[in-house]
C-alpha cells in the first residue's frame, strides 16, 4: 500500500539525515529478544514467535533510529493501523515487556490503556503470558518477575528496577497522575475523544525517551479521534509536515482501489497467508456481501 511504502521510504531518509543514526546493534538486540518470545493465543500458543518482515521493520524503526548528539531514540509516538488478526495484541504486549524489563529505565511505568479496563487487559495479558512463558526458560526473568492477577489489580512487575506493566482504563481516576515511560492504547477507533492520548502524552513529558504506541483497527467512526490522527499523520508520511518523533505504519487499501478485488486485500492485511488464509478472508468477504 502507498502509506506503508511511504513509511519505509521515510525511514530510509531519516537514517540518512545527519542529525540521526541507525543503531544496528541495539536494533538487532531487540529483535533477538522478541524472537525468544512465544505466542500467547490459539493453536500457536507456546510456539516460538516467527516474525514477519514488517514486524521486524516495526521494532527496528522504533528502537534503532537515534539522535546523534544524545543517543536517545527519535520515535516517541507510534501508530500501528492494521486489520484484525495481524498480531496487534501480541505486538503491544511485546512492547510492554521490552519497555518494562529490557529498556534500562528505573521505575518505568508502562501501561496498556483502553476505553474500558476489560479492553485494556487484552494487550496487557499478552505481555503477562509472554513473561510467564519466558520465566521457565530464563533464570533472570524468573528471579525479578512478580505477577498479580487480581480482579482489579493486575500487574507484571520488574523487581530489579521497580518497573511495571499494568492495564489502565480511560476513565480511571488516577489517569492524570501517571508518569508513563511507555503506554499502548488499544483500539483508539472506539474512543469518544482524544483525552486518553493527551493525558498519557502530557504525563510522560519529563521522561528521557518515552514511547506512546497506538495499535488499532480502523473501525467505523469516520469522525472520531483515530480519523483525526490519521489526517494529521498522512501529511507527515508525504513529507508535507515534519515531525520525526512520529512513526505511522498504516496498512490499508489505497484510494481508488476496489475493495472487492482480492489482489488489494494484502495491503490492509499484512498477515494474510501466514496468520490467516485467503480462504478465511474470502468467507468474511462473502458474509459481508450477503448481510
Amino acid at each position: 500500500g502507498r502509506l506503508e511504502r511511504l513509511a519505509v521510504e521515510r525511514f530510509v531518509r531519516l537514517c540518512q539525515d545527519n542529525r540521526y543514526f541507525f543503531d544496528e546493534e541495539e536494533s538487532q538486540q531487540v529483535i533477538d529478544i522478541v524472537s525468544c518470545f512465544r505466542h500467547t493465543k490459539g493453536d500457536a500458543y507456546g510456539k516460538q514467535w516467527l516474525w514477519l518482515p514488517w514486524q521486524y521493520f516495526f521494532f527496528a524503526y522504533i528502537f534503532g533510529l537515534k539522535h546523534k548528539h544524545s543517543g536517545l531514540r527519535v520515535v516517541r509516538n507510534v501508530l500501528l493501523l492494521t486489520a484484525k488478526k495481524s498480531g496487534k495484541s501480541e505486538i503491544a504486549g511485546a512492547l510492554g515487556v521490552l519497555m518494562a524489563f529490557f529498556d534500562g529505565e528505573n521505575s518505568a511505568e508502562c501501561y496498556s490503556a483502553a476505553n474500558t479496563y476489560d479492553q485494556a487487559k487484552f494487550c496487557w495479558d499478552s505481555g503477562r503470558k509472554i513473561l510467564q512463558q519466558l520465566r521457565h526458560e530464563n533464570e533472570w526473568i524468573d528471579s525479578i518477575l512478580e505477577v498479580r492477577t487480581g480482579q482489579n489489580s493486575r500487574s507484571v512487575k520488574n523487581l530489579e528496577t521497580e518497573s511495571f506493566f499494568n492495564p489502565l482504563a480511560a476513565n480511571a481516576s488516577t489517569l492524570d497522575g501517571v508518569f508513563p515511560h511507555f503506554s499502548v492504547i488499544d483500539e483508539l477507533h472506539a474512543a469518544s475523544d482524544n483525552s486518553i492520548k493527551e493525558n498519557l502524552e502530557s504525563g510522560a513529558i519529563a521522561r528521557a525517551q518515552p514511547l506512546l504506541a497506538i495499535v488499532t483497527t480502523r473501525g467505523f467512526n469516520s469522525h472520531g479521534p483515530l480519523r483525526s490522527l490519521e489526517d494529521s499523520y498522512i501529511p507527515i508520511l508525504e513529507g508535507k509536515w515534519e515531525d520525526d518523533t512520529v512513526f505511522p505504519l498504516m496498512f490499508t487499501i489505497d484510494e481508488g482501489d476496489d475493495w472487492e478485488d482480492e489482489t488489494v486485500w494484502e495491503k490492509a492485511n499484512p498477515g494474510l497467508g501466514t496468520t490467516f488464509s485467503m480462504d478465511s478472508l474470502r468467507k468474511l468477504y462473502n458474509t459481508a456481501k450477503t448481510e
